[in-house]
């Protein structure tokens, strides 16, 4: 070959290189929104637990106060979070390690032993089964799906004005014996149930 058809490939090949590297940037730049999307939750979800008071009866006989045990959370559903989530295993809030479980095999054994469960189906007909399964006992529920608080979860993620915010169902924590604190309410973009 010549010298010239080596410096053409070599400026194809180049142009080439660029706009695959272009590419690659630009798929990556698309993710990271919904990547903070997911911490965002994930640290909304931490504070949620942060500010919630579950009744004493949630102890085990064996324990001597709900300090000593751990808090679970688990995701019942298709679950974006996953990986977010996971990063609050072993952390801490009002003195109780948080435990985090998700399978897509989950049972209503696991689901009723947990104290938080985030409900991950693309439509309300997957939700509300899990949302009438879990009312009157002591579990805060959450979910992304549109409806979730009007059809009885206590807390919805929803976006607002392009900011992630969240809806409360007073009715439906009261309904799960939960205390939920006002430093929470205040931030609602709405709450259900108010009188």
């Amino acid at each position: 070959m010549n010298k010239n058809c080596v410096r053409i490939y070599s400026v194809i090949f180049f142009i080439c290189t660029m706009l695959v590297c272009a590419m690659q940037y630009q798929a990556r730049a698309a993710e990271q929104p919904q990547i903070y999307e997911y911490q965002l939750k994930t640290a909304f979800i931490y504070n949620f637990i942060k500010f919630t008071n579950w009744p004493q009866n949630r102890a085990t006989a064996s324990d001597q106060s709900t300090t000593q045990t751990p808090l679970l959370l688990t995701t019942v559903g298709h679950n974006n979070l996953n990986n977010s989530l996971k990063a609050l295993k072993g952390k801490t809030a009002s003195g109780r390690k948080i435990v985090y479980y998700h399978s897509n095999d989950i049972s209503w054994d696991d689901i009723n032993s947990c104290q938080v469960l985030f409900v991950a189906f693309d439509n309300l007909d997957q939700c509300i089964p899990t949302i009438m399964a879990v009312t009157g006992k002591p579990i805060l529920t959450i979910s992304d799906t549109p409806g979730f608080a009007e059809h009885g979860g206590c807390i919805e993620f929803c976006v607002h004005e392009g900011k992630l915010r969240f809806i409360i169902n007073r009715t439906a924590i009261e309904k799960q014996g939960l205390e939920l604190s006002y430093k929470v309410y205040v931030l609602a973009l709405k709450v259900l149930g108010e009188e």
